[in-house]
């Protein structure tokens, strides 16, 4: 990967100033080199790398939202933000924000939905803790997520994968560097919380996915470089 519309030196000081040396410094390791040229490549791959998993990032949050909403649904009927006992078994902070959608939406011909889509991934992940066994995982995962492992702890093991899939994702909102975190590992795990839902739906974003291939378009570091052009 090379670096795109490459500043003039005067820019590349500008830069270096409004990115903050210490954030650019990040890289050195990686890139072999204090360089800025080399630091800025490096940071740029980083980026290019976040941008590549929004995609299968947004459809690993919908479907797996929508596959617990069918939970909801199935027990709890369209008016599944009105039950009492659900209600009373929420965390305080998730009770207050499906209350504030509910305000919002609740009135709407489709309000089940329209709540569905704006609560956060980290309410869809809270359900899948072992309070909720009883109302809404009490026969198991399987109905809503199909392809999950057939076992006895599969609702623990939903739970842990979906939390490692959002603290992926709010790594990647929150600019921080991902290329050393294991991305090829972390991009499985989004796939595999699709296929859990939808097999076809997994493969068809692994055929669209450019995470792999801006994974294999790493830089090479300046030491590599040095020693090949000897």
């Amino acid at each position: 990967m090379q670096l795109p519309n490459v500043p003039g030196a005067a820019q590349f000081l500008a830069i270096e100033k409004a990115l903050q040396k210490q954030r650019l410094a990040r890289y050195a390791a990686v890139a072999g080199s204090e360089d800025l040229g080399e630091l800025l490549k490096f940071y740029m791959w980083n980026c290019a790398l976040c941008e590549a998993f929004y995609l299968p990032l947004q459809m690993a949050e919908i479907v797996t939202r929508n596959a617990i909403h069918g939970a909801l649904l199935f027990w709890l009927k369209d008016r599944w933000f009105e039950n009492q006992t659900f209600i009373g078994i929420l965390d305080p902070k998730f009770r207050d924000e499906l209350a504030g959608h509910v305000v919002t939406n609740g009135e709407l011909p489709d309000a089940a939905h329209q709540i569905c889509s704006s609560l956060s991934f980290g309410f869809w992940e809270h359900l899948t803790i072992k309070r909720f066994n009883r109302i809404l995982w009490n026969k198991g995962i399987g109905h809503n997520f199909p392809q999950a492992p057939v076992k006895i702890d599969a609702r623990e093991d939903l739970h842990a994968l979906i939390e490692k899939v959002r603290r992926w994702r709010n790594r990647i909102a929150h600019h921080k560097p991902i290329y050393d975190r294991s991305p090829s590992d972390k991009y499985q795990d989004v796939l595999t919380l699709i296929r859990w839902v939808c097999n076809d739906t997994a493969n068809w974003v692994a055929s669209i996915s450019r995470v792999q291939q801006v994974i294999n378009a790493k830089p090479q570091a300046a030491q590599v470089a040095a020693v090949l052009a000897t």
